[in-house]
């Protein structure tokens, strides 16, 4: 009777399994190859957050400004209270356009960057492709618009500014139309001094960084439209028509069709020697039996030989 064999030392070993490595922690290094984030959708991202906060300071500063006006009247320095000349911190004829464009460009900013960086977020994450060229189409029309709209808004501020005037008199105040920054600037610390303890706080510096930030809006508005282009045009978003297969087979059927037709003879055998390379690549059968089915090859001389060589 044959003994067993001895076991080998340590052959339990072999047995267990393996003791699973440490996962370590992933690093921003790791995540950053794990996704999609390219030099442009880094603009992107990083050109909106500036919008956002621009437009956020000039809409701070347009709304402050309107505690500047609180309908105080201050007397003319040299003259009695029997001229009665006193001068408002509110003109008679206020100019509020400027102010009116600067709201609605900084709102408008706003909107248009939180949808470039929803955007963005979804190339990041590789989303749906639908929903991610809905969102692409979104963000390339509202930039398209901002762009228009801050530097047709930066044009008609600058005009109106410069267009005002100061009248000769203070009793033809109330003929002339004043914007807020000028009037706030220049006309009245023109016959006022120390004009900043009727506003409460420093108007005239509000004013000039509200139309600042729509320079800088402008300018940041310029460079996230022409990277949200550029954008669309990598990811085939501003192709709004895409033909489907039976569209190309249509197409493919055409072709053949006016090539058969146009080019008589000459046509008919370029595209019998095409189908001969078809024939020796594919399989002879099958494909003698689409060109004797076909139309145009059933006149053919050739056609008897082809099915020969099928059978």
């Amino acid at each position: 009777m044959d003994k067993p064999l001895p076991s080998l030392p340590y052959a339990h070993l072999s047995r267990i399994s393996p003791l699973p490595l440490p996962r370590s922690s992933p690093t921003w290094t790791a995540w950053l190859l794990s996704t999609s984030i390219t030099p442009l959708t880094y603009t992107i991202f990083l050109t909106s957050c500036l919008l956002i906060l621009l437009s956020t300071l000039q809409i701070i500063c347009e709304v402050h400004l309107f505690h500047a006006f609180n309908n105080t009247r201050v007397q003319l320095p040299g003259s009695s209270l029997a001229e009665w000349l006193f001068i408002p911190t509110t003109p008679v004829n206020l100019d509020s356009g400027p102010t009116a464009g600067n709201l609605l460009v900084a709102s408008w900013g706003i909107m248009t960057s939180v949808v470039a960086l929803i955007w963005v977020g979804c190339l990041w994450r590789e989303t749906i492709a639908q929903r991610t060229r809905a969102l692409a189409q979104t963000a390339f029309s509202l930039t398209l618009l901002h762009t228009a709209l801050a530097l047709a808004v930066l044009t008609y501020i600058f005009v109106a500014e410069s267009s005002n005037s100061m009248p000769t008199y203070v009793t033809d105040w109330k003929t002339v139309s004043f914007t807020r920054e000028y009037y706030i600037c220049t006309a009245f610390p023109s016959r006022i001094r120390d004009v900043d303890r009727y506003w409460g706080f420093a108007a005239c510096e509000d004013a000039q960084i509200g139309r600042w930030c729509m320079i800088g809006q402008a300018s940041l508005s310029l460079v996230l439209s022409a990277c949200c282009v550029v954008q669309a045009q990598r990811n085939a978003v501003l192709t709004f028509k895409r033909a489907n297969g039976s569209d190309v087979e249509k197409a493919a059927g055409r072709a053949h069709a006016w090539r058969a037709r146009g080019k008589g003879r000459a046509g008919v055998e370029v595209e019998r020697r095409e189908m001969g390379q078809r024939v020796m690549g594919n399989g002879l059968v099958g494909t003698a039996a689409i060109v004797t089915a076909h139309p145009v090859y059933r006149s053919s001389p050739d056609v008897a030989s082809m099915r020969l060589l099928s059978s």
